[in-house]
């Protein structure tokens, strides 16, 4: 499930002396919750109503023509929740995105789609680490041994990579924790798409009808609109931002990688005991040149990769959850009750 689900079966059917409307999916299963609550709401205030003409109390009189007005400002909000999702469904965003391949895509599908590349570009980032970790593992553990009695001398030409283990540890772990976060938020998108639409936004609609709960019910709309209208456009604008350069320096080094060949390193370490034979000390770090060359280039493209992903998966994330709290609590303040969030800045 993601974003693209709130678009599904929003539809427009008109035919010749027929117009149709079919509004089911994610993104309208709400409307017949908020209609029932609201008609039940109104049958309430119209009893009351008139109570207060036969009992004859303008205070009354006057509290049911105000709570009438709410739930008609309810309604009127409601339709223009409404308006907003379908125009974000049928809204082209390939405007947004500068992209010709989002051409006739909604902007929930571009988000999905962001979210998707994401992961995947993760996955060969993550190969592309193990392969360097690998590769350092296998440099810094070789060596070799003279002691034909048991006793003698142990020579490791590349000894000094096993402190580049170190590196490599962190960098795996800063890795991950981007990977995941990135990751996470394909979960995140799959509970927005269900608490907000099936819970949030109907409850709250409802909520803000009802004079106890108004501010309350307000808040919850307005946290349902942050997160159904304005985080898919945070999305869509990274997408914008990152993903073209993204491409491209990752295919840069992907490019790179394939010119580094394994083969001939690995054959110039295992020649290393006969140039030493031959050569002695020198020939030996003569033959060492070509690995130590491809392991620090494979270190630098792991390196570089992983700090290109940081940017991708913490550093933009870091920037929307900034924004979006701040939508939210403008949102949740002119609808209802204004919603502290500005704390949650401290988890950052």
């Amino acid at each position: 499930m993601g974003f693209v689900d709130i678009c599904k079966d929003i539809t427009l059917q008109s035919t010749a002396g027929d117009i149709s409307s079919k509004f089911t999916g994610a993104g309208m299963d709400w409307l017949p919750l908020v209609l029932v609550g609201l008609a039940i709401t109104v049958g309430f205030l119209v009893v009351l109503y008139m109570l207060g003409n036969f009992m004859r109390n303008a205070k009354l009189l006057a509290w049911v023509q105000s709570e009438l007005f709410q739930v008609f400002a309810t309604g009127m909000l409601a339709s223009l929740i409404m308006a907003l999702i379908l125009g974000t469904c049928n809204f082209p965003a390939d405007i947004l995105s500068g992209s010709a391949e989002d051409a006739g895509r909604s902007i929930y599908a571009v988000a999905d789609s962001y979210i998707d590349w994401g992961v995947l570009q993760g996955v060969k980032v993550f190969g592309l680490i193990i392969s360097a970790n690998f590769f350092v593992g296998l440099t810094s553990g070789f060596y070799f041994a003279f002691d034909p009695l048991g006793v003698g001398s142990r020579l490791s030409p590349m000894g000094a990579f096993s402190q580049i283990s170190n590196i490599m540890y962190v960098m795996m772990s800063t890795f991950m924790v981007s990977f995941l976060v990135f990751a996470t938020q394909k979960l995140i998108i799959e509970y927005i798409v269900l608490a907000m639409t099936y819970f949030f936004l109907p409850l709250g609609l409802i909520m803000r009808a009802l004079s106890p709960t108004r501010e309350f019910g307000g808040a919850m709309v307005g946290l349902a609109l942050g997160m159904l209208i304005f985080y898919p456009l945070l999305v869509v604008f990274n997408k914008t931002l990152v993903q073209g350069p993204m491409e491209r320096e990752f295919d840069k080094m992907s490019t790179d990688l394939k010119n580094l060949d394994v083969v001939s390193v690995l054959s110039q370490m295992e020649l290393m005991p006969k140039k030493m034979l031959v050569g002695g000390i020198s020939g030996v770090i003569n033959a060492a040149l070509s690995p130590l060359f491809f392991a620090v280039t494979l270190i630098y493209l792991a390196a570089r990769s992983a700090v290109y992903y940081f940017i991708v998966a913490v550093v933009l994330p870091i920037f929307n959850f900034v924004f979006l709290i701040s939508i939210v609590k403008q949102l949740s303040k002119a609808l209802g009750d204004e919603v502290d969030v500005t704390n949650l800045t401290r988890m950052i």
